[in-house]
Parts: C-alpha cells; sequence; structure tokens
C-alpha cells in the first residue's frame, strides 16, 4: 500500500509532451539542473503544508507531488547548491538594479515588473530583508524594498502565475553568477539604501538631501568619485533632471571638509528624510558601526588600492601580550592532539582578561592590553569539560559579567564566522578558535575552497573590528616522531590560512605527568621572536591557576636538544635537585615523627612553604625506604 505521508497528491493529469507551460516539463527540467522544487498551489507563491523546507523530490515522483496547473518553487540556497533569489519588491529596486547589482544572465519577472528577481549561486549567503522603515511590515505594497533570498525559503518561478494573474517569464535564460556572500550582500545594501533615498528624494530639498548625504558618506571614508556615482543612480532612478547641480554639492562638500570647515550630514538628513530611515541606512551600510562597505567597498576599480594617505595613517605594529600575541591578525598555536593547546589558549584568554597592572603572562611575557572581551569557540568540547578547564584557571566569572562569550559543541553545531551575531560581538574582542579545521565549511574532499572560504571569515572578523584571532592547529601525526619544529611539519594543510598567519608558535609536551610544555616560534612577521622555552602545568594550574615559566627563553634549548635529556631516562638535573631537596626535607620530618601520617607531612610541607600531595609524600617516603636498604 502506497504511503501518503510524504506525498501530497497524486497528479490529475498525465504529463504531456512539453507545452509552452506545462509544469511537468519545465519541474523536470529544474531537477536535471541539480534544484530542488516544490510545488505550490496556483496563483499562490508559498506553500500551504507543513515541512516543505525538507521536501526532496526526485524526477520520477514529479507526478506524486504536482497537479496540472500548480506553481513551481524552487528550495533556494543549500538544498540546490547555493542559488539564491534577490527578489526586488518595489519600483525603485527594479530601476536601480542594474546600477548595483552583479551582472547575471538568469533573470525573470513578469509583465508589471520585468526584471525583478535575479538569480545567483553564492554559497552560504545568508537571507537578508530590507523593509522601508517608514512603513509598518503588514503594508504588503509598501513595506519591502527587496529581499536576498537563501537556505529556508523559495521562490517560485517560470512558468508560474503571480497571484496577480500574470505569468511570471524568463528576461535572461543563462546561467546565474557567481558571487561571494559578502560581495552580495554589500550589493543589495547599497541597492536598499539608493531605492529608499529615491522614494524621499522630494522636489525642494533634494539639493538639501545631496550637500547632507555627501557629507555623512564623505565622514564614513568614501571616496567622492564613489558618492558622485551613488547620487548619479539615485538622480536617474528619481527622475531627477539637474545632475551636474547635485554633482555640484559633492565637490563642494568634499573641498569644504578638506579646508577643516563645517559640512551638513546626518543630523540634517535625518531632519530631511527622517530619522529612522537615516539609522536604517547607516545600519545597512556599516556606518558608525562595521563599516565594511562604508570604508571602501565601493563598485569603481579605484577603491581597490591603498591611498598614500592610507599608508601614511596605518598603525605600527602592536601586541597585546609582548612578543607573543600581535594584534589585529592571525595567531596560529599548532601542535599534536591532546598535547596541551587548549589549556595553553585558556592561559592566554586569563591573560588577556585579567586588568592587573603589572601581569605578566607566565611571570615571563608583559602583557600590554586588557581587552573587554573574548570570544572562545570550541566545537570539540562540550560544556562540561571546559567548564573544568575555565574554573581551574580561575576565569569562570568573566562568563557572568559577560566579558567571555563561549559556543562548546553542547550549543549546537559549528557556528559560522561570518554570522552577523558574532561580527558583531567580534568588535574590539579577541577571538579563539579551537581548533580552526572545524570552521571550515562545506565538502570535506574540497579542501582548498573550504580554506579560501575560512580565509574570507577571518578576514571579515577582522574588518568586523576585533582585535586578533588566535586559532589552535592540530598538526599531522607524523610530527610526534620529528625532533625539530618548522612551519612546514607543523602548519601541513593549512593552505591559504596557513599564509595570512602573522604568528605561529608550535607546540610539544615534553612531559605528560608534569604537563611540560615545550614552545618555539615557527613564524614571526615583522618582529623579532623570543628563543624556545618551557611552561610547567602540574601542580601550578590546579594550585594557582596557571601555567608557570619552567626553563626561560634563552635558558632553554631547541626541541632537538631538550628531547636528549629526556630521552636520557630521568627527570631533568634541575627537577631532580629539586626533588632531592624535598626528599631530605621529609627525611628531617620522619626522624622527628617516624609514624607521621601522610595528611600529617602534607601540613608540615605547607607550614615550610612547599606544596605536596600526600601521594607525592608516600611515594618519597618509598624511595627513602628503598635509598636505606641499598646503603645498608
Amino acid at each position: 500500500m502506497e504511503s501518503t505521508d510524504n506525498k501530497r497528491h497524486k497528479g490529475t493529469s498525465r504529463e504531456k509532451s512539453g507545452s509552452k507551460h506545462d509544469v511537468f516539463y519545465y519541474a523536470r527540467k529544474y531537477i536535471r539542473r541539480h534544484l530542488k522544487v516544490v510545488p505550490v498551489r496556483p496563483k499562490e507563491k508559498v506553500p500551504q503544508r507543513k515541512d516543505w523546507q525538507n521536501e526532496r523530490i526526485k524526477e520520477g515522483e514529479i507526478p506524486d507531488y504536482f497537479n496540472d496547473g500548480d506553481n513551481i518553487g524552487i528550495l533556494l540556497g543549500r538544498p540546490s547548491h547555493g542559488l539564491v533569489d534577490v527578489d526586488l519588491d518595489c519600483d525603485e529596486a527594479v530601476a536601480l538594479a542594474r546600477r548595483f547589482l552583479p551582472k547575471t544572465d538568469r533573470v525573470y519577472g513578469r509583465e508589471t515588473r520585468p526584471a525583478s528577481h535575479y538569480l545567483y549561486k553564492s554559497k552560504d549567503a545568508e537571507t537578508i530583508k530590507f523593509n522601508d522603515p517608514d512603513h509598518e511590515p503588514s503594508d504588503v505594497d509598501g513595506a519591502c524594498l527587496l529581499e536576498l533570498r537563501s537556505t529556508g525559503l523559495q521562490s517560485i518561478v517560470p512558468p508560474s502565475i503571480h497571484p496577480s494573474g500574470e505569468r511570471i517569464r524568463w528576461e535572461k535564460k543563462g546561467e546565474p553568477a557567481r558571487v561571494s556572500p559578502e560581495d552580495l550582500r554589500i550589493a543589495v545594501a547599497l541597492l536598499a539604501t539608493a531605492a529608499v533615498i529615491v522614494r524621499r528624494w522630494k522636489k525642494g530639498i533634494r539639493n538639501e538631501i545631496a550637500l547632507a548625504l555627501s557629507g555623512m558618506l564623505l565622514r564614513a571614508g568614501w571616496r567622492k568619485e564613489s558618492i558622485i556615482q551613488f547620487i548619479d543612480a539615485i538622480v536617474d532612478a528619481a527622475g531627477d533632471d539637474e545632475l551636474k547641480k547635485r554633482v555640484a554639492t559633492v565637490e563642494a562638500t568634499a573641498e569644504k571638509l578638506a579646508r577643516g570647515e563645517k559640512v551638513t550630514g546626518i543630523p540634517k538628513l535625518a531632519e530631511l528624510i527622517g530619522e529612522k530611515t537615516v539609522s536604517a541606512i547607516c545600519k545597512w551600510l556599516g556606518i558608525g558601526d562595521e563599516k565594511e562597505i562604508a570604508s571602501g567597498n565601493q563598485p569603481e576599480e579605484a577603491d581597490i588600492f591603498h591611498s598614500y594617505e592610507e599608508f601614511e595613517n596605518a598603525p605600527p605594529i602592536t601586541f597585546s601580550i609582548e612578543g607573543i600575541l600581535q594584534n589585529d591578525c592571525l595567531t596560529m598555536i599548532a601542535g599534536p592532539s591532546g598535547q596541551g593547546k587548549t589549556l595553553t589558549m585558556v592561559s592566554l584568554v586569563k591573560a588577556l582578561l585579567n586588568s592587573h597592572k603589572h601581569k605578566k603572562l607566565w611571570h615571563q611575557f608583559k602583557v600590554l592590553e586588557t581587552v573587554p572581551r573574548v570570544l572562545y569557540l570550541i566545537p570539540e568540547s562540550g560544556i562540561t569539560p571546559f567548564k573544568d578547564r575555565l574554573k581551574r584557571f580561575h576565569i569562570y566569572r568573566y562568563l557572568k559579567e559577560g566579558r567571555l562569550l563561549v559556543h562548546t559543541l553542547s550549543k549546537g553545531p559549528t557556528p559560522d564566522l561570518s554570522d552577523p551575531r558574532i561580527l558583531a560581538a567580534a568588535k574590539d574582542a579577541y577571538v579563539f578558535l579551537d581548533p580552526i579545521i572545524r570552521f571550515e565549511k562545506g565538502n570535506e574532499n574540497e579542501a582548498a575552497d573550504n580554506q579560501r572560504g575560512l580565509a574570507r571569515d577571518i578576514f571579515l572578523l577582522l574588518h568586523a573590528g576585533a582585535r586578533g584571532i588566535v586559532a589552535a592547529h592540530h598538526s599531522p601525526k607524523n610530527f610526534s616522531k620529528e625532533t625539530i619544529m618548522t612551519l612546514e611539519n607543523m602548519l601541513r594543510g593549512t593552505g591559504d590560512i596557513g599564509a595570512m598567519v602573522a604568528t605561529a608558535w608550535g607546540i610539544k609536551q615534553l612531559d605528560a605527568a608534569k604537563n611540560i610544555i615545550h614552545i618555539e616560534n615557527l613564524k614571526a612577521r615583522e618582529f623579532e621572536p623570543c628563543g624556545p622555552f618551557q611552561i610547567i602545568g602540574r601542580s601550578y594550574i590546579n594550585d594557582e591557576g596557571d601555567f608557570r615559566m619552567y626553563k626561560k627563553p634563552g635558558e632553554c634549548g631547541s626541541l632537538a636538544e631538550e628531547l636528549k635529556s629526556y630521552n636520557k631516562g630521568g627527570a631533568p638535573l634541575e627537577e631532580r635537585k629539586a626533588k632531592a631537596k624535598r626528599k631530605q626535607i621529609l627525611s628531617g620530618f620522619l626522624k622527628d615523627d617516624p609514624e607521621a601520617s601522610a595528611s600529617q607531612l602534607v601540613k608540615r610541607f605547607k607550614r615550610a612553604g612547599i606544596k605536596l600531595s600526600k601521594e607525592v609524600i608516600r611515594k618519597y617516603r618509598m624511595e627513602l625506604r628503598k635509598d636505606a636498604k641499598q646503603g645498608s
């Protein structure tokens, strides 16, 4: 018996041979283009049934789902391999589209609104809707300016019938252009801004709007030429025949600013076109916030290069932790799995959040800046084990203060670094990615493409105002046999990511019992790094909440040199001397009281300023007895 749970209904008409508007013919064509289709009732735009987003109709199932005359919807985003739809919902956006949207050969519309849907291939693009802020969302005819539609949505496509009764038709039937999510986001934001300004471009105040708009955009970092192109598009769409006069306002405003004179800007623009409108424009363009669009991503070739002034005003290289953590770039911590990368990174988090004036990381490296916030994204750990680490390092309180934001495996799948919430939280913060490989996107067999996507996300974080990014990288398994640390043998497989790293540190655990970690610099861009050094975790993390310096730079050899002493057997000389001294003290205590318990001896050591566990004391006691027998 055929189940009806997953099938909408049996088709009531046989498939035809491919008539001009045959739904079965077109559904089959779309599926063969690797697009996912869904049936929509005639003259409707949205499927009226639950869970349609999860339908994946195969070619042979078309008659089971579609009726003759149905509309055809295409699932957008991930189900259809990144196909997205820029849906232009107002006449102003349609008129301006060719000036702002990337060129594509896949466009459709209907008779009264032709070329109102531009299709692109944009992997991982997110849905964004731009509403006119002076219209209520319930105002269907006037609220929405345009929408970038992606995963979770569908759009009805030719030969469907629009609710108005008009046939949807192709304007261009070629291939959709491939555009990066960021470039597409910028394009639709610029288009929405221009469209809403055209709506406010009223006679009598046009020149004042042009003056105030020029002042706002120039202060936000736009080039004069970009503003002229932007206003040219607005003037054209608004039917304004005084382009030269509007261009002159841009020239005059730029000259006044250059002389240090006052010009109008956001306050005057808000007075002219409305405070809500200006607030929305600033949000869309990133003015006063992330500034990705405002600071130079304008659609002209000249803006792709730095100016002389930008070089002159470029800030010097700075560090949050002297010689260890460079600001405004990516720092990599590379090492074998399970050898202390996460604990080392948590220690860096503590140093960055601690506001003590004279603090030093591991009693060695000056902490030059306290950051307002740290984002720690660790998709390979659950919340419980990571909570334990935070408590052991005494930084758990920063969660309550809102200065430490954490995403673990327990919170859900690996977050997308281009998520607007993450970009907003990253401003002025340090971002920790543990490990970085979990933030690659897409098919694991397309490593190069995935790394390029991740590289773009890292640039996005830095452009959003992140103070810096620290990432853990699992070194290849065969590194465990290596006796030297190099960029090639520890960061192999990082591709584009490895190339953009400014600083890289290699770590290797030499003593698991004491958690002694050897650290060497692998890459230092534009600064002289320190020599190799070692930190020790046990029992200092439990007792004091952090690592301690075990061997300072200058006292520590290379990995090969340090491995020799460990391969000879026994602990290093310094540790052996310290152990001998503690055993000597214990021998004195036992002469005073041969029957003293381990708990009593712990207290006596504590009074002497030495912290030892009962297990260590029992071990030393047995060794003293063994030594006594051998001596006799």
